[in-house]
Parts: structure tokens; sequence; C-alpha cells
């Protein structure tokens, strides 16, 4: 029996598309953390415009219309001299409200944006992994995988 892929394990639930982000928020798509035992958000700074911030935090709903903030779910922010740096936050089911299933990321910009990115790893899902479920596998956007 040969081994599964890492990615069969990790699939991509949820991103911001890398970019040249404007300032405001920019939210992940929503994660249904019935599905999946733990995720990983990973946030990509490149470069921060003078004067510039980051900031990210994990939101929780109990739908995915109205959101809440994950307390001690939120990274220092990054300024300019955070250039070209990552940040990760690690999040399980357990760790939100009572009731609360979807979980989403908030990178918020100001001054003139960033380039940047996140990208969030769902980890084994509860009853399936990523290779056997389009239920439980890597986002429509996620456009090769090479073994």
């Amino acid at each position: 029996m040969s081994e599964k892929l890492m990615s069969e394990f990790l699939p991509v639930v949820a991103t911001v598309d890398p970019d040249a982000n404007g300032t405001g928020a920019h939210s992940t798509d929503s994660v249904d953390m019935q599905k999946y035992r733990k995720a990983m958000f990973v946030v990509l700074a490149g470069i921060i415009a003078s004067s510039g911030t980051l900031d990210f935090k994990l939101q929780e709903g109990i739908t995915t219309t109205a959101w809440q903030d994950v307390t001690g779910k939120s990274i220092t922010q990054f300024t300019t001299g955070d250039n070209d740096k990552q940040a990760i936050i690690n999040v399980e089911q357990a760790e939100l409200s009572a009731v609360y299933r979807y979980v989403k990321g908030v990178m918020t910009l100001t001054t003139a944006g960033a380039d940047s990115a996140v990208v969030a790893l769902g980890y084994r899902g509860r009853f399936t992994d990523a290779a056997t479920s389009t239920s439980y596998g890597d986002l429509s956007t996620v456009d090769e995988i090479v073994a």
C-alpha cells in the first residue's frame, strides 16, 4: 500500500488570493469546522506600503452570514518592518464558541495596501480525506496537484 500524499490530508480550504491587495478588510472563504479536525491559516505578507499595516484575525459564525472575533486568534500587527514575513494561526473546532461551526480569516490593510495572501489548510476531514470526497477537498480554485 502506498503512502498518501500530504495534499490528501491537508486540502486548501480557504484563501485570500495573492495580489497587491488594497486597503480595507479582505476575508477568506468560510471553513466548516464540522468537516475538519483542525485548520491552519498562513498569512503571507509581501511589501507593505510605507506607513501601512497588516492585521489578521479569525472570526467564527453559527452561519456564514454573521461573524464575531475568536478570542486569542489574531496576529501581532505587521508594519513595513515586517515585509516578506509570514504568520500562522491554528484553530480547532473545540476553540470556537458553543454552537459555532464556521471560521474565516480577515486580513485588514491600511494606507496603500500590501502584496499579500492568506491560505488555510484543513487537517484531515472528520469522516474522510480530501482524495475521496469533493465536499472535503480543495477549493475549486486549486488548479493542479503534482505528486
